[in-house]
């Protein structure tokens, strides 16, 4: 389980996540900005994911692979995405 400032994510033990809450900034990852009230798939998700961490907007997803996914707002380059 993790929490950001108002959403919240839960990782199974199969290695997908199920997000919920606000999604202002796009930090449930699902393509849009529409507040989620139950947990709900992240979709589009290719591979097992094996931590998660949120800020106060924004979601960081870890990969099995090694890759890492950022999802939300960037104003001080928390994704780091310039």
């Amino acid at each position: 389980v993790a929490a950001g400032g108002d959403h919240f994510g839960l990782l199974t033990s199969t290695g997908s996540v199920l997000m919920f809450g606000l999604n202002l900034h796009g930090q449930l990852g699902n393509g849009n900005h529409e507040a989620i009230e139950k947990p709900a798939a992240v979709p589009g998700l290719k591979s097992r994911i094996t931590k998660i961490a949120m800020g106060d907007n924004h979601t960081v997803f870890l990969e099995d692979t090694g890759r890492v996914l950022t999802f939300g707002a960037n104003y001080f380059c928390q994704l780091g995405q310039r």
